[in-house]
């Protein structure tokens, strides 16, 4: 397709694809730095999932300006879409952004050398080059995307010649789906595959644009088809491709319909196989070779040159299959809906060596030179969010506390800092210290105080949507006019009882020296810190989020150590309205972080603490426990604060398999995972209800 000018481009593929594609596909170009100019008229872009709205992880496409005049060119692309109609997205953003495009600098010298490195990612894990199809007195100029491993094999892109989506397996399929009462396709009695409309090449050329170039005749050539416990011969109808002219890639049928994954048209694959390994490693751990091995003992009883494929191939084949299957669960539960009220977040040491870590698998934590700087917000001001900011004197407290535990003593510590700072909170010091260890009241004065001088957030205490009420009951309650009275009644038995004298503070005793008397840690006074997962050179896992029916909510990568802007970026970006309830190990200082970040957002959120992890937060106040919010709530009551430790249990099937995974292979093999792990909560609570 030619144009004579940059209007009649944009009109000649305005209806090809939407607009706002075209926009957020530019933009994370634009970000994540992937459009690579080899020379003054050819250009690679990694590619984009429409479906997904993100870009397509380890395929990069070639596009190429082909100037016709002064105001006439045109724009051919390597991608199939073009390959078959001559209009695709890449070419579209093309037409649209080419003013941009030609004033990019050349990454490579004149004249264009064979082999030209286009990106590497990072630990040098991938090295990613742009290389000619072909040399000598007859080359075309064309070019190939070929990708040099960390294991030292190069690979060539390619795609499978199977594309149509494949159904889930039924023992997973979930009640709405039509695989759940279909038949399984069958390839028993099929001993020949002929051609259809769905054949295509591994390029993407389909058999009717094929034919629409070329007049080849379809030959019929020997395939392998590998079975759960067999391998079976037969024959199937290829076309040579006219855009490949290669031997080996020629189209082929998708033969989904006989329950067959075409690989290369020579090494068919039963669904029932490919399945088999889905089931096998989300039910048991369950590695590829292990798999590949009981596969191949199996096809032994057949026969001893019944072989099956390499363990490569077959991982390889499985993941390309995977791309395909309609495994999607929504990572919605049925019952919390989109926005549930409770989630439980988690982190799980699910981690890659750090040498696979690849920037084409972007966490929503990942800060770039372009991200966005707000100076106004720093992690400092949550340390103004206690109702105690003063670290020295939430120790003295604690001191008070503690020395008066079991009887009341004779001497005290310094109050005269907490008195000038916090009078109100002195005067119910002395109310509690004056009634004596044997008031009725004792112990609820305690645990109040307990909670004043935790070093949690005020609001975990007092939460926003109860201030007004509090308000309300200050202003008509009746108790609060006699309060002053009681105060000072009540300071006058404390001095009369500890013999104080007039000149004398009502407690002044020597300062002390303990435990208690330190500062504050760096990363607050809790004593549970975050988890590093970053041992033996291993990423920092994946952060979940989970519903209290252990429905698994969203998961995203962890690059380094689990931290607290992992569970604030995953709620903040999965969620429209956040949840009523984030329960977390570490809720206690998550809750400062989130309200530092995000006030409006998390104004109505309480952070507790599950059940599990509360005995490892010696200093926090029990409004930041879920154990303490399921003697008043009942929803909490009835949630299982422990659903993510659940979840996380399951998930130690794949742990031994994910870190010897490329990092795009390891968040696929998880999704997988977790989707299965999904439909299969989803039928069992259907079948309860």
């Amino acid at each position: 397709m030619y144009f004579r000018d940059r209007d009649a481009a944009l009109a000649a593929t305005s209806s090809g694809v939407p607009d706002s594609a075209c926009d957020a596909y530019w933009y994370a170009l634009n970000k994540v730095g992937t459009t690579f100019r080899v020379d003054t008229s050819l250009w690679v872009v990694q590619d984009w999932d429409i479906s997904q709205g993100m870009l397509h992880i380890g395929t990069y496409y070639h596009v190429v300006y082909l100037p016709r005049g002064p105001n006439e060119y045109a724009i051919a692309c390597t991608c199939a879409r073009w390959r078959a109609g001559h209009v695709c997205l890449h070419q579209q953003v093309f037409q649209v952004q080419m003013d941009t495009l030609l004033r990019l600098p050349l990454i490579a010298p004149t004249p264009t050398p064979p082999a030209v490195l286009l990106h590497t990612t990072p630990f040098n894990d991938t090295h990613i080059f742009s290389c000619i199809s072909s040399t000598g007195r007859y080359e075309s100029g064309k070019r190939s995307i070929v990708s040099l491993q960390r294991d030292g094999r190069w690979h060539c892109q390619k795609a499978p010649i199977s594309y149509v989506a494949v159904p889930p397996p039924r023992w997973c399929s979930l009640s709405f789906e039509p695989s759940l009462l279909a038949s399984r396709p069958s390839h028993a009695a099929q001993l020949h595959f002929a051609l259809d409309d769905s054949a295509r090449c591994c390029c993407g050329m389909t058999l009717s644009a094929a034919k629409a170039l070329s007049s080849h005749e379809s030959t019929a050539h020997r395939t392998t088809v590998f079975g759960l416990t067999t391998q079976y011969s037969k024959t199937i109808e290829l076309y040579p491709c006219p855009v490949c002219r290669h031997v080996r890639r020629q189209i082929g049928p998708d033969l989904g319909q006989y329950g067959i994954f075409n690989w290369n048209n020579s090494m068919l694959f039963s669904h029932e196989l490919l399945n088999g390994f889905t089931n096998a490693y989300t039910a048991s751990e369950t590695p590829f070779s292990a798999f590949c091995l009981t596969v191949r003992r199996a096809y032994l009883e057949y026969g001893l040159d019944n072989a099956f494929c390499s363990d490569e191939t077959f991982v390889r084949a499985w993941f390309a299959f995977t791309r395909l299957q309609n495994l999607e669960s929504g990572m919605t539960c049925p019952t919390c809906g989109p926005s549930p009220e409770i989630v439980i977040v988690d982190g799980v040491s699910l981690g890659t060596h750090h040498s696979k870590l690849t920037p084409l698998v972007s966490p929503p934590t990942r800060v770039t030179d372009t991200s966005e700087v707000i100076e106004s917000i720093s992690s400092w001001k949550a340390r103004a969010l206690p109702a105690i900011i003063e670290a020295d004197l939430r120790s003295l407290i604690s001191k008070l506390l503690e020395i008066t535990a079991v009887r009341i003593p004779t001497e005290f510590p310094n109050t005269s800092k907490l008195s000038n700072l916090y009078p109100d909170l002195m005067s119910l010091l002395r109310i509690y210290i004056g009634g004596g260890t044997g008031s009725p009241h004792y112990k609820p004065y305690r645990t109040l105080i307990q909670q004043i001088a935790a070093p949690d957030i005020v609001l975990q205490l007092v939460p926003y949507d109860a201030i007004e009420l509090l308000f309300i009951l200050n202003v008509r309650g009746p108790f609060m006019s006699s309060l002053p009275s009681m105060i000072q009644h009540r300071r006058i038995i404390i001095c009369r009882s500890r013999g104080g004298k007039k000149r004398a503070p009502a407690m002044a005793f020597p300062p002390f020296d303990g435990p208690l008397d330190r500062d504050a840690e760096q990363m607050g006074d809790c004593n549970k810190f975050f988890k590093t997962y970053s041992k033996n050179s291993m990423t920092g896992g994946i952060m979940v989020l989970w519903c209290t029916h252990s429905i698994c909510l969203g998961f995203h990568s962890i690059p380094i150590a689990e931290g607290r802007n992992d569970v604030f970026s995953a709620i903040y970006t999965r969620f429209p309205v956040a949840p009523k309830v984030i329960i977390y190990d570490f809720a206690c200082q998550l809750a400062p972080y989130c309200l530092v970040r995000e006030a409006r957002y998390f104004g109505h959120t309480r952070f507790l603490i599950d059940e599990m992890h509360a005995h490892d937060h010696t200093r926090c106040g029990q409004a930041c426990f879920a154990s303490n919010a399921m003697r008043f709530d009942p929803q909490i009551r009835a949630s299982n604060t422990s659903a993510a430790e659940c979840g996380n249990g399951g998930m130690g099937r794949i742990r031994k398999s994910v870190s010897f995974m490329a990092y795009d292979h390891a968040i696929q093999f998880t999704k997988v995972f977790l989707d299965v792990w999904n439909r299969n909560k989803i039928n069992r609570m259907a079948k309860e209800t």
